[in-house]
Order: C-alpha cells, then sequence, then structure tokens
C-alpha cells in the first residue's frame, strides 16, 4: 500500500502535481505540499484563497487534515468520519447561514 496526492484543476484540467510516499507515506505531509501548491497557483493567478475549493477523497476524512485545509483559507468538500468537526466555529458559522442556491 502507498498513498497518492495529485491536484488537478477542475476547469481547465491542468495537472498541478503529484505526491506520494512508499509504505503508508505521509498522506498528511503530502496534503501540506499540495496546500504550498494551489496557494503558489492562486496568488500567480490573482485568485483569493477563499474563492478556492478543495474537493477530498480517500484518506482525509479526519479532523486534522481538514483543520489544515480550513486554516489556509480554502474551501473544502469532503467526507468526514470526525463529528468533532460540527464544533469548529467555522463549521458552526457556515451551518447557521441560509442555504446557497
Amino acid at each position: 500500500m502507498h498513498t497518492r496526492t495529485v491536484i488537478l484543476q477542475a476547469h481547465t484540467h491542468q495537472f498541478l502535481g503529484t505526491f506520494g510516499g512508499p509504505g503508508n507515506g505521509d498522506y498528511r505531509g503530502e496534503l501540506l505540499r499540495a496546500i504550498q501548491v494551489i496557494t503558489s497557483y492562486a496568488t500567480k493567478r490573482a485568485l483569493p484563497l477563499t474563492s478556492v475549493l478543495l474537493c477530498l477523497d480517500g484518506l482525509y476524512g479526519d479532523a486534522a487534515p481538514l483543520i489544515d485545509i480550513l486554516t489556509a483559507g480554502f474551501g473544502v468538500i469532503t467526507r468526514s468520519r470526525d463529528y468533532s468537526l460540527l464544533e469548529l466555529e467555522v463549521v458552526k458559522l457556515r451551518l447557521a447561514r441560509s442555504p446557497i442556491r
């Protein structure tokens, strides 16, 4: 088994990077490196980080990686098995708002 983190810009299909490691890998390290690449990409194109949305699959359903993304200022779509995320202030604020249509 090994881990692999792939970054693809959805609208242009630009391949921005892939990070992986042998064995169980370092998925948190891979995600942090991906955050750096995405931040650089957005900065070079004058995109506010708040307009960047990450879609995560696989290993990233725990609170720690999601907090890394939220701390970086990105939006995120993911499934999570960690219900403690519902106690985060940023999550409470979003859930209190009206749905976006």
